[in-house]
C-alpha cells in the first residue's frame, strides 16, 4: 500500500479542483449501500455523503475513531480495502474535518489500494 505525503499546493487542492466537482448530497435517511455498512461496523461516524463526478465518485465526510495519520495501520488499512470492495473497487474519498484531512482511496488491485492525503479546507 502506497502512503503518499500531503500534496503541497497553493490555493485550492487537487481534491477541490478535480475530485469534488459536480457533487450532490445523498439523502442519508433513505440511503442504503454496502459502504455504509462497512463504516458502521468499523465505528466510522458518517456525517455526510455526496456523489461527485457524474455520480461516480462518493465523498464521505466522517469522524474516524482514530487519527488517520497516526500509528493505526491495523485499523485503517483493512478499512480502506473493505470500503474499496464495498464500493465495487471504484475510487472514493474520506473527508475528516476534525483532522483537516482528505484521504482519497484508489483501488489498485485485489486487496490493494493507493492512498492520497491532502489537507482539507472548506
Amino acid at each position: 500500500m502506497a502512503l503518499l505525503p500531503f500534496a503541497a499546493m497553493a490555493g485550492e487542492t487537487l481534491f477541490q479542483t478535480q475530485i469534488a466537482s459536480d457533487c450532490r448530497p445523498i439523502q442519508m435517511a433513505t440511503w442504503s449501500h454496502p459502504t455504509k455498512e462497512v463504516m458502521a461496523e468499523r465505528q466510522v461516524r458518517l456525517l455526510k455523503a455526496e456523489l461527485c463526478r457524474e455520480d461516480k465518485f462518493p465523498v464521505f465526510t466522517v469522524k474516524f475513531p482514530y487519527d488517520p495519520q497516526g500509528a493505526t495501520e491495523s485499523y485503517f488499512n483493512p478499512l480502506y480495502v473493505e470500503m474499496a470492495a464495498a464500493n465495487g473497487n471504484w475510487p472514493f474519498a474520506f473527508v475528516d474535518p476534525e483532522d483537516n484531512l482528505v484521504v482519497t482511496v484508489i483501488p489498485s488491485g485485489r486487496n490493494t489500494v493507493r492512498l492520497e492525503y491532502e489537507p482539507w479546507s472548506e
